[in-house]
């Protein structure tokens, strides 16, 4: 694709700046508005897909999807336009910061209590988007925009619906065909990387869950070395515990992680204001300690005295002005103040003191009662997920020979002899291999528990053969020992014969 020159003209209103990046469906460029010299960015389809029906409908969705939910965490589309070569384009406004994967890049691990924060607003925006029946169905952090707003370094702005699928709509089109996989594989739901057509926005929240696994553990839920091995994998459903990888991460949030990223839909949040809930106790970005409030109060009080223009009072400017008054001060007089002031000092002190002795032993009963309350809550919502994905999975047990061999499904490394699987009711290829031996493939059909027997054949070693190797010894041939013994001694001589002859010939 071409990159548009600065000062290029879109629709007569918008001056090309410069060019931001370039994507799998179009590019992004800085650009002004003509009229009001304003400062915006604009997103234009590649011209070669813009003859496509289907992608540009899916782009035009996109402007209509995210101006139609009108929320502080999704990225603003202001217009919608196309060239004079009719290639279309939406503008949206213009974003400074990084994207929460430049973010996972540059730190590799995100701090829990940040990393709920950053989910927590995602969900927030989600929660507007399902509320209108839109779905995004393409969540990753690439998606995820960090700006620096109202003193927050990580206010979050959502990118990219292009690929939304309005609920309510009747489909013409049809952009997402049964069977298409649609999204990006890593963060997927399992439904959705099945290709299932009928999703909800429980594939949305599953996406969270894996967004904030990354952010927290330093890794994505699955790795595998290919794209089949990875929908596989994600289909099962068995990623690493969090707190096994980041002991710093609370059993509430894994717990929370990990029913987010349930296999069955029905075991996951069912909406995003039940997750973002779940997610309370581990956000302390809206937490002050008492010393911070205080400070500020300080600071507000300081600031409202400069600006009525009043100066700080001082030690030595209180009593210049007492003397010039006529009051000299007497040294008892300073005494009985002191003392007078020291001992209500200290008794606003001591005061203070049981207030927060007081304050923090009710605070921390509380908190034990909320740990002990959510804590029973994770535990359920564990049972739950169990006692659903029992209902989804199956298992395949398997007996190999030799022992050692080496067990893959579809291509994807996976450890036996009993093998937990998805229940998709979907054909699927186990391969045993094992040194020195012929590999074998099996395949099963994923809808109930079963057992394979496989035995492996180990591999022949071929040796030279001589005219003794003609005759083999049959337990049907009618020949006795000693004819056999004759016939093998009558083949040798010949053979000798024969190369005495081939030698004779040589010779010259």
């Amino acid at each position: 694709m071409d990159v548009l020159p600065e000062g290029a003209s879109l629709d007569d209103k918008y001056r090309v700046i410069r060019h931001l990046s370039t994507g799998g469906m179009g590019a992004v460029y800085e650009v002004e508005h003509r009229g009001l010299g304003k400062r915006l960015a604009a997103k234009m389809l590649r011209p070669e897909l813009a003859r496509r029906a289907d992608l540009l409908e899916r782009f035009r969705r996109e402007a209509r999807a995210a101006s139609a939910i009108g929320h502080e965490n999704i990225i603003e589309v202001t217009d919608l336009g196309q060239t004079a070569n009719k290639v279309p384009f939406l503008v949206m406004e213009l974003l400074s910061g990084q994207t929460l994967a430049a973010l996972c890049k540059s730190e590799r691990r995100v701090e829990p209590a940040r990393a709920v924060h950053i989910a927590r607003q995602i969900l927030s925006a989600l929660h507007a988007a399902h509320e209108r029946n839109i779905v995004h169905r393409d969540l990753k952090p690439e998606n995820i925009f960090l700006i620096q707003r109202g003193g927050d370094p990580d206010f979050v702005k959502l990118l990219d619906f292009g690929i939304a699928k309005l609920l309510d709509e009747v489909d013409t089109l049809e952009l997402t065909r049964d069977g298409q996989v649609v999204g990006t594989p890593t963060y997927m739901a399992p439904e959705q990387a099945r290709g299932e057509k009928n999703v909800d926005g429980r594939v949305d929240l599953y996406a969270v869950g894996a967004i904030l696994y990354r952010m927290v553990c330093g890794q994505r839920p699955y790795s595998a070395p290919n794209f089949n091995a990875l929908l596989f994998a994600i289909a099962q459903g068995q990623p690493q515990r969090p707190r096994k990888l980041e002991p710093e991460v609370s059993p509430h949030l894994e717990a929370a992680i990990l029913r987010a990223m349930a296999v069955d839909p029905r075991a996951r949040f069912q909406t995003a204001a039940e997750f973002d809930e779940a997610l309370d106790e581990d956000d302390r970005t809206h937490e002050r300690s008492a010393a911070a409030v205080a400070k500020a109060g300080w600071a507000a009080r300081r600031d409202e005295k400069t600006a009525a223009g009043d100066a700080p009072e001082t030690a030595s400017g209180g009593w210049q002005s007492r003397t010039l008054m006529g009051e000299t001060p007497r040294p008892a007089r300073i005494s009985r103040a002191i003392s007078t002031t020291t001992v209500v000092a200290l008794a606003i002190t001591l005061a203070l003191a049981l207030a927060g002795s007081a304050g923090l032993i009710m605070r921390r009963q509380a908190r034990a009662r909320a740990e002990a309350d959510l804590q029973h809550e994770a535990a359920d919502a564990r049972a739950r997920a169990v006692a659903a994905e029992a209902r989804t999975m199956m298992l395949l047990t398997v007996a190999v020979d030799p022992p050692t061999a080496h067990l893959t499904v579809d291509g994807a490394l996976v450890a036996g002899p009993v093998l937990r699987l998805h229940r998709d009711g979907a054909r699927h290829t186990l391969r045993v291999e094992a040194e020195g031996y012929l590999p074998e493939d099996a395949p099963f059909l994923a809808a109930s528990d079963q057992s394979l027997s496989i035995a492996l054949k180990k591999k022949g070693r071929a040796r030279p053969r001589g005219p003794a190797d003609i005759i083999k010894p049959r337990e049907d041939s009618g020949m006795d020992a000693r004819q056999l013994e004759l016939l093998q001694k009558m083949m040798k001589e010949l053979g000798s014969e024969a190369n005495g002859a081939a030698g004779a010939l040589q010779t010259p």
